[in-house]
């Protein structure tokens, strides 16, 4: 389980170092992506290469990837909708 935390953190610290531009809304959206899977998405699966996982583990890795994703995008959910009815749409 400690492990599996840490390797949900370098992640993070990685985003973190990179925050400035890739939540940068001057800076166009293809180009923020393209940073994040030439930066971030190496650092989550060296993570995954370095030790067994579980599916359970791949589930919380994907997880991380796709809120940081959600905060390069700019995307909130909606406060009046049902969020697994606006998953499911």
């Amino acid at each position: 389980m400690v492990d599996l935390q840490h390797r949900s953190q370098i992640p993070w610290m990685k985003f973190d170092e990179h925050k400035d531009t890739l939540l940068n809304r001057h800076v166009s959206l293809r180009l923020r992506l393209t940073l994040f899977d030439s930066v971030i998405t190496p650092t989550i699966l060296f993570g995954l290469l370095t030790s067994p996982s579980t599916s359970s583990q791949l589930q919380n890795v994907e997880v991380v990837r796709n809120r940081m994703l959600r905060s390069i995008v700019g995307w909130v959910p909606l406060v009046d909708h049902d969020w697994r009815a606006l998953m499911q749409k």
